[in-house]
């Protein structure tokens, strides 16, 4: 295993560890998307009192796996701002400033955001569990 992956091991919880922390064999790096990503998962269990990746499964986490609860009604605008903060590609990620740029304007803000096809994609793979 590589040595920052047995650091990751070592100093992280495996379940707020994002897609590029979890496969080494992708190799993306690890920048500041790895803090938007734990974001996403603090918002999913503020919201849905669970956390996304509660089982802790690797496999799940890649491929940003999870389900909205369905004893939580949430609006789609709140569902797709977590599928953005959870995008496993961390190039498709958003940035902190456009994260904050959504919440300064969350009444008229689109979560129709780059990149709107991975959101989309992960809309459709969620209704379909």
């Amino acid at each position: 295993m590589d040595e920052k992956f047995e650091e990751y091991e070592k100093y992280t919880t495996l379940m707020y560890r994002s897609p590029e922390m979890v496969d080494q064999y992708k190799k993306w790096d690890v920048t500041t998307k790895v803090d938007i990503w734990m974001l996403g998962c603090v918002a999913f269990t503020l919201v849905c009192g669970q956390h996304p990746f509660q089982e802790e499964q690797k496999l799940s986490i890649i491929n940003a796996q999870y389900q909205f609860p369905d004893k939580k009604p949430l609006s789609e605008k709140c569902k797709d701002f977590i599928r953005w903060l959870l995008t496993p590609e961390p190039s498709y990620r958003p940035n902190i400033m456009h994260v904050l740029s959504v919440l300064d304007n969350w009444q008229n803000a689109k979560i129709n955001l780059p990149p709107c096809t991975q959101i989309i994609k992960q809309r459709q793979e969620h209704q379909t569990e």
